[in-house]
């Protein structure tokens, strides 16, 4: 009986250690106003890396833009942060003259695209403005290097996609303004690893005039010379072009019935090119491409509002997605034949990164060797939320995950109409000792300053000037602190 015991005992510890473990961590950076997760990166160890772009307010009251790299421990707790600053002053903070320039003009923005992970677990990077940009890498513990700055030979260019290949040299994909007019042509780059211009092509609009949507949106490789291309042309066509390593189309292959405003993502095989979009009708379609350019459509569900990332396991793949309304977190995992396994939602991550949606194929979502998910959303809008889930699409233990405090201001009717009825508390009851209200709107401009008595006001929906304020999303926020933030929608 004492064998059996010891043997239940050691099967026990067993189960316990090698029991898989998830998590939801949120990370609150002071002053940051808004981030877009542009890639997520597993490493050996699966710790996470997570590139942004991001926003944040000076103490001044300039709005700043810049990069943002965090690292979280296989446990899901934040190891360091790289940024918001320009990762090319050598004390990673903004220079004096950068401090008191005017950060919100268009020239000034600092933007990050990664292009992969090496075996060291040293993530690859672009970071860009729309006429420079230089190529980079931060190592295990942080530290970053930069290349020389290069030169974009056209007006302005804008990276959407970016992969780096074994050799080193980098292909991307995004758009470009030959000229000032805003004549937009999606683009197709390759580049060495220092940076140098390889090959470049663009592809304009299929319409007489310039589309503000035209755009190369993913790039997948199909083989060693040749890649996969996904554009917006003009048209209400999702195009994919096949094309060299010089950007020299090969095939090119139209998907109908493609909704531009709710995103898309695909995956290349050894077998076919995978697309996922959503119709019209809101159902999500999976159009295949074989080795032979045979296009096959299928219908693989309706729960998704939108298409954010896909992410592929030994024989199965999941997708994330946003719900309807405000784009809360959906994760829907398919076998290889298409079965549905399950669908999960958590609420209280949405996709929602600022003024943008989450339409834009972003690389915010992985599976590690024991099938557990990772993905990126935010919470109260300012704090990045960052999941770890078991491969049955849940977290174990979720009274102990990391939640961030409920936000201290509540706002009612939301969505409101004509007035808005705001209390200031604390988690405890207690009225916070403020004495107003500041409302933005999604541009960061402050719209009204409202003020409180005995930790309550009103909001008419006016702006200062007494102007009825437009539809959409508006934030209150107590002033010097930016984490007490509530978001809110105002319709007519």
């Amino acid at each position: 009986m004492k064998k059996i015991l010891i043997i239940l005992l050691s099967l026990l510890a067993c189960i316990v250690c090698y029991a898989k473990s998830g998590y939801i961590s949120t990370i609150s950076i002071d002053e940051l106003e808004y981030f877009i997760p542009k890639n997520t990166y597993l490493c050996s160890d699966n710790s996470i890396v997570i590139l942004c772009n991001a926003g944040y307010m000076d103490w001044e009251g300039w709005w700043n833009y810049g990069a943002l790299i965090i690292k979280l421990d296989p446990q899901g707790n934040l190891l360091w942060q790289r940024g918001p600053y320009s990762f090319r002053d050598e004390n990673n903070r903004a220079s004096e003259a950068e401090q008191t320039s005017v950060h919100s003009r268009w020239s000034d923005y600092d933007y990050i695209i990664g292009t992969g992970i090496d075996s060291d677990d040293r993530v690859h990077f672009i970071m860009y403005k729309p006429q420079n940009y230089f190529t980079g890498s931060i190592d295990t513990n942080g530290t970053v290097i930069t290349n020389e700055q290069k030169s974009f030979a056209v007006w302005h260019s804008y990276f959407s996609k970016a992969m780096r290949l074994p050799n080193g040299e980098i292909l991307a994909c995004g758009r470009i303004s030959k000229t000032s007019a805003a004549v937009y042509h999606a683009a197709f780059f390759r580049m060495s690893a220092l940076g140098d211009s390889l090959a470049a092509n663009y592809y304009p609009t299929d319409l007489r005039y310039s589309a503000d949507s035209t755009t190369g949106r993913g790039l997948v490789q199909k083989d060693d010379n040749s890649v996969y291309i996904a554009c917006s042309l003009g048209s209400d066509d999702l195009s994919i072009l096949h094309a060299d390593l010089d950007g020299a189309i090969q095939s090119r292959y139209d998907i109908s019935g493609f909704d531009l405003w709710h995103g898309m993502s695909m995956f290349c095989n050894s077998d076919s090119l995978m697309v996922f979009t959503i119709d019209e009708n809101q159902s999500t379609i999976l159009s295949t491409i074989d080795a032979v350019g045979n296009i096959h459509s299928y219908n693989i569900g309706s729960d998704l509002f939108s298409i954010c990332s896909v992410a592929f396991g030994a024989d199965h793949f999941v997708l994330l997605g946003g719900g309807y309304p405000f784009d809360k977190a959906i994760l829907a995992k398919y076998d290889h034949k298409l079965e549905n396994n399950w669908i999960e939602n958590y609420d209280e991550i949405t996709l929602q990164f600022a003024y943008h949606s989450p339409k834009h194929n972003l690389d915010i979502l992985k599976i590690d060797s024991e099938a557990c998910i990772y993905f990126v959303g935010t919470i109260n809008y300012y704090d990045i939320a960052v999941a770890k889930l078991l491969p049955n699409g849940q977290v174990p233990n979720l009274d102990e995950v990391q939640v961030v405090a409920s936000a201290p201001i509540i706002a009612y009717p939301n969505p409101m109409k004509d007035q808005l009825d705001i209390k200031l508390t604390q988690d405890d009851g207690a009225v916070v000792g403020e004495n107003r209200i500041e409302i933005y709107n999604i541009k960061g401009q402050l719209v009204r300053s409202v003020q409180l008595s005995k930790g309550e006001t009103q909001w008419d929906g006016k702006d200062k000037q007494g102007q009825n304020c437009p539809s959409g999303i508006y934030l209150l926020r107590v002033p010097g602190h930016a984490a007490v933030t509530k978001k809110i929608c105002k319709s007519y």
